[in-house]
């Protein structure tokens, strides 16, 4: 009998599948993301009632001891407003980060508040650091390019003077090897002459 009805609806449930155009497999993917949304708010609304609750029980305690120093002092008996007891689990249900600043002083907060502003001011002034290093960079870099193309300059124009001197002192040495050739005939001649 079970097993029947568990047929005929898993057939109905085909059959309304089949005509919205999806898959079993995509209709199980979306229940399941909207059961994870659903369960996450679930989550935040619990954390909300307890961070409501603490903000309550708060202000109770507050108003005691106002009333204490005032010289008032009622018994629970006597107020109307009592403590909101929150049981433990709900709060360990929580994992976010968000339980634990239920928990945190005033002063825990703004320890917390001047340590991330001093993170703040700390990553601005290396993007600052990082800004001037980079263009110092730019900046020795133009100059090495700079320096580069003169000193590139400069040799060229010694090797362009060192090749001219090498060339005239090669035209110097063949003029100087003709005359030397032209000596060297001329004293042969003489002593072939005198012979």
């Amino acid at each position: 009998m079970m097993e029947q009805e568990t047929e005929k609806r898993e057939a109905v449930l085909g059959e309304v599948l089949s005509v919205a155009g999806m898959e079993p497999q995509a209709l199980s993917i979306r229940v399941e993301k909207l059961i994870q949304i659903k369960t996450d708010k679930i989550q935040d609304l619990q954390f909300e009632v307890i961070k409501i609750a603490k903000k309550y029980n708060e202000l109770l305690k507050y108003f005691h001891q106002k009333m204490d120093s005032l010289g008032i002092g009622l018994s629970g008996e006597e107020m109307e407003f009592q403590p909101i007891k929150v049981p433990d689990y709900k709060l360990a249900t929580h994992s976010s980060l968000k339980y634990f600043s239920l928990f945190l002083t005033e002063e825990a907060r703004a320890v917390i508040r001047n340590k991330d502003r001093e993170v703040e001011e700390a990553q601005e002034m290396a993007e600052i650091d990082i800004k001037h290093v980079t263009q110092q960079i730019k900046h020795l870099q133009y100059e090495h390019q700079t320096r580069l193309g003169e000193m590139k300059a400069e040799y060229m124009t010694q090797l362009k003077m060192a090749q001219e001197d090498h060339g005239k002192q090669e035209q110097e040495l063949l003029k100087d090897k003709r005359e030397l050739r032209r000596l060297l005939r001329e004293k042969e001649e003489m002593i072939f002459v005198s012979e």
